[in-house]
């Protein structure tokens, strides 16, 4: 159920083709720094074939505030894409 009531005051510009309505904390902070170089981590995986890459980054959805969609399928960067029922691309008029 979406909860067009409340809305995020913040307006990060969404990008990748991620769905519109996709909110991390990093989206919405600017604390001045470079995006983090991912070179170290992918040495460590080159050299542990078994290791995993580690992603903590909480995402939720604006239109539910929740950390799942209006599809009740949990908010993720790899989820939250076009083909996904709920998706919205950034280009998309807005659903009222």
């Amino acid at each position: 159920m979406a909860n067009s009531s409340k809305k995020s005051v913040h307006q990060p510009h969404v990008r990748d083709g991620l769905c519109r309505h996709i909110r991390s904390k990093g989206m919405l902070v600017d604390i001045g720094e470079k995006p983090p170089n991912d070179a170290s981590q992918r040495q460590m995986l080159a050299a542990d074939r078994h290791a995993m890459a580690v992603d903590s980054t909480v995402w939720w959805c604006d239109e539910t505030s929740k950390t799942v969609g209006p599809d009740d399928r949990p908010c993720h960067k790899g989820r939250c894409v076009q083909g996904r029922a709920c998706f919205q691309g950034e280009d998309d008029a807005p659903v009222a």
